[in-house]
């Protein structure tokens, strides 16, 4: 918080934390994903690969001192301040690894592994550990992200006790042959919570519904561009309920399992949505696209064709 204000940036009212504690968090999940890539029949992690890897995951939160606003990119501002910790080589790698975490690129949108220039099988495979360090961020929460004194000083915003109730709920994750694993356990101060954000009260489960769709999201996303190293098929989901704070039996438990590729492809949003060419044109449809063109034109075109053709058709004749 200090670093925050000797900045000048205005102290967020939704606050979790993002240095020490989490980068070392971070780590541990990098490490579990390295220890099954290592189990996997495909080339393990290298030593350079490694050292951008940890290098990033001390970054890609760090331009947070600097402003939150842009905050992936801005960490080639903190690499180059402190250029001196840093091997020379690396430091692009370092960036191009750190800066896609999350934000927008201004030419890909969300799809910010899209600018990384690297082939995916040959070292260093910056795509996988882009791919690591995504995962790996939405993956490291715990209740520790929410420092008591924090909250007990500071405004808390009605989304940040959905946030916080959530770190405090997220207990444990282990990735297995391509299946990942994770468990929340929800105590009674979340049971009946609810905030109120944009005017729509939301209650706990709803929050925690829509951080496993991210979570799915960001799976779906960082195999995409990891494969064939790196994969995720399914995602196994359990939540147990307790009956009273810690320590305390389980009320009812809640297992279920999203299969990542099974089945047939729902294609939302629609066609014209989804490819960047259609939406510069403005055009909703592929009936848009091929709109009637002028009678004139097809009539002067019709009209000239058939004048050739008789023309040529009748001085073939004659000879």
């Amino acid at each position: 918080m200090s670093e925050v204000k000797r900045s000048g940036e205005r102290i967020p009212s939704v606050y979790t934390v993002h240095g020490c504690r989490h980068v070392s968090d971070l780590i541990k999940s990098l490490d579990k994903f390295a220890k099954e890539i290592a189990n996997a029949p495909v080339p393990p992690i290298t030593v350079l690969e490694a050292y951008i890897l940890l290098c990033s995951a001390h970054v890609h939160d760090a331009a947070n001192v600097i402003s939150r606003d842009n905050h992936p990119d801005r960490c080639g501002e903190i690499i180059r301040r402190y250029k001196d910790l840093f091997a020379s080589v690396t430091s692009q790698q370092i960036y191009d690894v750190a800066r896609v975490h999350g934000g927008k690129h201004p030419e890909f949108g969300k799809d910010t592994f899209r600018s990384i220039n690297s082939s995916v099988s040959s070292p260093p495979r910056l795509l996988l550990l882009a791919a690591f360090i995504r995962l790996g961020d939405e993956l490291s929460e715990n209740e520790e992200r929410v420092p008591q004194l924090v909250v007990d000083n500071h405004p808390v915003a009605e989304e940040s006790k959905l946030a916080h109730a959530y770190a405090k709920s997220f207990t444990s994750f282990e990735f297995r042959n391509e299946s990942l694993y994770i468990v929340f356990g929800v105590y009674p101060a979340a049971h009946q919570l609810t905030a109120t954000i944009n005017e729509k009260e939301i209650n706990f489960y709803d929050f925690l519904e829509d951080k496993i769709n991210v979570i799915e999201c960001e799976s779906r996303y960082c195999s995409q561009y990891a494969r064939p190293s790196f994969n995720i098929s399914e995602i196994n989901i359990t939540i147990h309920q307790y009956q009273m704070e810690r320590p305390s039996p389980v009320s009812k438990s809640e297992m279920f399992t999203l299969h990542l590729n099974h089945g047939y492809p729902d294609i939302e949003p629609t066609l014209c949505q989804r490819s960047p060419e259609l939406i510069k044109k403005s055009i909703k449809n592929l009936r848009d696209c091929f709109a009637e063109l002028p009678a004139k034109v097809n009539d002067y075109d019709n009209r000239g064709i058939a004048k050739k053709i008789s023309s040529w058709w009748a001085g073939r004749g004659k000879s």
